[in-house]
């Protein structure tokens, strides 16, 4: 009898620590992108623009002619900005209701078509404010997204995303 207190303990313990065991397991397991979920992160920092954005794009695409492409975009949106005279976050946008339709999948390269809302995003408050009221732009925008796996992680290859 004088055991069955120990013998309690032992296997809750034992219970706990399998427990934290598995959550671990499952919490290593969810950190591994899919190529859709790539797809729909590359575009919320294309449209956030974020400067982030660059490790999301394949090392074959980042510098064309000598010109980090992600640093000339957002160079280009910010200025483009400061002549309406606003900061870059007059061009920042979250997109919202996102859809997205696979074009083609494999092991190394995937293909998606992202329909999505992109909303203004000035600052926290507006955006409350705008829905209050029901003001602010909003559009819907269309993009096909090309992937390929580079170094274990889905990055976006190809697209007309700098071109402008």
């Amino acid at each position: 009898m004088a055991n069955e207190p120990d013998t309690r303990i032992t296997a809750l313990i034992t219970v706990v620590i399998l427990g934290l065991c598995i959550q671990l397991a499952l919490a290593f397991a969810d950190l591994k992108e899919t190529p859709s979920e790539a797809a729909i992160n590359f575009l919320q920092a294309y449209y956030k623009l974020d400067p982030d954005l660059s490790d999301r794009v394949c090392e074959d695409q980042k510098v064309i002619d000598d010109v980090d492409v992600v640093d000339a975009y957002l160079y280009a949106k910010t200025s483009e900005a400061a002549q309406m005279g606003f900061g870059k976050g007059w061009k920042q946008h979250k997109l919202g209701q996102i859809e997205i339709e696979a074009l083609a999948i494999d092991e190394k390269s995937a293909s998606f078509q992202v329909s999505a809302q992109a909303h203004m995003e000035i600052n926290p408050l507006f955006s409350w404010v705008a829905g209050l009221f029901r003001i602010g732009e909003s559009h819907p925008v269309e993009n096909k997204v090309d992937l390929i796996l580079e170094d274990g992680r889905w990055k976006v290859c190809g697209g007309d995303f700098f071109s402008s």
